[in-house]
């Protein structure tokens, strides 16, 4: 909750400055330990003391020191003032927080994206709305993850004709996600053809699919077909299996 607190805060800096994230956690961490010890409550960024500070036009870190001890004074010396306040008055600074932060061009930008890209987008807010901040964020990054794994999925491994021969083009990442798109490739060529496995862009093939590129080498010659390797600069295809 902290991070994504951050993230937000950190685009509404109007000198696009980047918040050190581990000393952040760090600092938040001591915190924790410390507010636990004496009985008090978890330590959290807060997005919206956050935009009340950069709306007062805050430049430096010593606006959140400020501002916690600003509460610190209040919870100490104007509580009962503080009960005062209408709860309608807080609900809509949050709402009107919340708007800047999640504005409809936002919605309009990310739809016109790519499905893998407002997919998680949508599938994050629909968990969050529907249980918790945590338990909509985690849901949303499986679902990235997903999307993330489909797409190498298909682009890892690419089929196409280069004259007669078949060429099998590995790109990127080659990992056992792609093993078994690569074992159906193989095993649909046609006895006699000519294959060419290009890896001119490929910058790392995963254990389990050199097993599969050894066992076809070796059944290749059994089905008459010519197996040409070519673009492999690293010796990934002469490592022992």
């Amino acid at each position: 909750e902290s991070l994504l607190s951050i993230e937000a805060a950190d685009k509404l800096d109007t000198y696009k400055r980047r918040t050190p994230l581990d000393r952040e956690l760090l600092g938040q961490g001591i915190a924790n330990v410390a507010s636990g010890l004496i009985g008090g409550l978890p330590v959290a960024a807060v997005i919206v003391r956050s935009t009340a500070n950069v709306a007062a036009g805050a430049r430096t870190k010593a606006s959140a020191f400020l501002h916690g001890l600003f509460l610190l004074l209040a919870v100490l010396f104007l509580a009962t003032l503080m009960n005062r306040i209408p709860l309608a008055a807080l609900a809509s600074i949050l709402i009107f927080v919340g708007f800047k932060l999640a504005h409809p061009s936002i919605f309009k930008r990310m739809f016109r994206l790519d499905k893998s890209q407002y997919l998680p987008f949508v599938i994050t807010i629909v968990a969050i709305l529907l249980s918790s901040l945590i338990t909509g964020v985690v849901v949303g990054l499986l679902a990235g993850v997903f999307f993330v794994l489909k797409a190498n999925y298909h682009s890892a491994i690419e089929i196409g004709r280069e004259g007669s021969a078949y060429k099998i083009a590995l790109n990127r990442e080659v990992t056992f996600v792609n093993k078994a798109r690569l074992s159906h490739i193989l095993e649909r060529l046609p006895k006699g053809a000519e294959v060419i496995l290009d890896g001119e862009h490929v910058g790392f093939i995963d254990h389990d699919v050199l097993e599969v590129i050894r066992d076809f080498e070796r059944s290749a010659p059994l089905r008459g077909i010519r197996l040409r390797e070519q673009g492999f600069d690293a010796p990934v295809l002469k490592a022992p299996v």
